[in-house]
Order: C-alpha cells, then structure tokens, then sequence
C-alpha cells in the first residue's frame, strides 16, 4: 500500500475548488461587492409603490442592517416598521442606543421553533458570529468563550401578538439556526403572506447539521422559489448537492406571485 501526504492531483483539486467557490460568489461576505447591497436597493424599488411596508431583521447584531433597512424604507412615501430581533445583552443595548424611531420595534430575544430559554455563545461581545451553536472556530484560530441564557420565541406567535397581516421582507442571520427560524414561522411561512426572505449560509450550517438541502426542502414545500445572491443579479438555482458546500453565501426565498 502506498500512502502519501499529498499529492499533486489533491493541490491541483483544491485550487480548483477554491477557484469555483469565488466564481459562485461563495465566501465573499462584503456587503458592498457580494450583491447584498445591490438586492437591498432593488428590492425597495420594487416596494416603493407598497402603501405600508413590514420589515424583520431577525438576528439585528448592532444595527448596521437595520439602518440599512431604515434608510432605504425612509425615502419612500408609505408607512413602515422594522422589527428587529437580537438576543444578546450587549447588542440589544447598543440598538437601544442607536435606534430611538418609533418606527423600529427592538425585541431582546432570539427566534427558534420553541418558546423557552436558551445558550447563545460568543466571543467578543458585539461579534457577529453569535450563535446558538458552540461552534467549533478553531481553523480560524477562534473560540466562542462567553455564553449568555437568552429567550426564545416563536415567529408565528409574535405575528399573531402585533396582528401583522402581511411580511415584505424577512432578514435571517442567526449563524446555523435558520431552520429553527423557518419552523418558528409556522403557518405563516407562506408566499401569500412573505414577499422575500434573505438567509445566510456557510459553516455555521455546519456546526448545527443544517444543510442547504434542509433549507431548499422547507422553503420550496412551502412554494417558494429560492434564488442566491450574486453581485450583478439573483440566479435562480434548483438544488444540487454541490452547492452544500457550507461555504458563506445569501439566498433569497421568493414569493412565486412575483416571478
């Protein structure tokens, strides 16, 4: 038997790999070149003729999204709210700082498939890589060492609290935990009832053994169609198991009422 450490055909493998992952804008998380900042001011002009807007950023960290959000639903002539979830101390303290309009409703608690209390792990606070999950960072010589009980609830329940009759637009960025997110959503996870979601996905889908299938299968059986963030325009992708490659990337659930 003959073992080597590596071989030629393996680094060419992996140079390849890495060369397809920047081609499908994979691994970029610039907001300014990934796409993201491009989708945001497009979807608002597709919104901009909407008499009232209802925006969640689930996952608000400090508000950079959030005030994204605001400054785009602001120059619009309709009425709008952002409700923002952040389930952290020290982030919910600093949106509570940055944030004082009336029309941006902040919510201490995380969002899940359950209504309890729960670990978050992170390290520094503020970090945006806050998660549910203990995960494990140590290939980029990172550990989540500060752990925090925090709640949390159930989107479904919280739609029927403030009677929210109809979703424009959801953000998920919860680090792994967007399939709890989907399942919290209920029966409202619905393309009569949501215009578009945005999600992340990337290692912390690995962390929690969430794979982009799971999410496909969710969102599709639900009549979505799913679309991944590229920087010119949303491709439209069926699933193919190449894709979960648990490499960072945004997609986008669509109502089919407006393809």
């Amino acid at each position: 038997m003959i073992i080597k450490n590596k071989s030629l055909k393996y680094n060419i493998a992996k140079k390849l790999y890495h060369l397809s992952v920047k081609i499908d804008n994979s691994g970029n998380s610039n907001f300014e070149t990934n796409g993201e900042k491009r989708f945001i001011r497009n979807l608002f002009e597709d919104l901009k003729n909407r008499d009232s807007l209802i925006l969640l950023d689930v996952g608000g960290n400090i508000g950079d999204y959030t005030q994204m959000l605001f400054e785009n639903a602001i120059k619009l002539n309709g009425t709008f709210q952002i409700h923002v979830f952040e389930p952290t101390r020290y982030c919910y303290s600093m949106l509570s700082k940055r944030f004082r309009d009336k029309r941006i409703l902040l919510n201490n608690t995380a969002c899940s498939n359950i209504n309890r209390s729960a670990e978050i792990y992170y390290d520094p606070e503020g970090s945006g890589l806050a998660s549910m999950y203990n995960r494990n960072l140590k290939a980029i010589g990172n550990e989540l060492k500060i752990k925090e009980m925090v709640k949390t609830q159930r989107l479904d329940d919280y739609i029927k609290k403030c009677n929210i009759d109809h979703i424009d637009f959801i953000k998920v960025d919860v680090e792994g935990h967007e399939k709890a997110v989907f399942e919290g959503i209920g029966d409202f996870l619905n393309p009569n009832f949501v215009d578009y979601i945005q999600f992340e996905y990337g290692g912390a889908s690995l962390d929690s053994m969430t794979s982009l299938m799971n999410l496909y299968e969710i969102l599709e059986s639900k009549g979505f169609i799913v679309a991944k963030i590229l920087p010119d325009s949303l491709h439209i992708r069926e699933y193919s198991a190449f894709l979960d490659n648990f490499e960072y990337s945004n997609y986008v659930a669509i109502s089919k009422r407006l393809i």
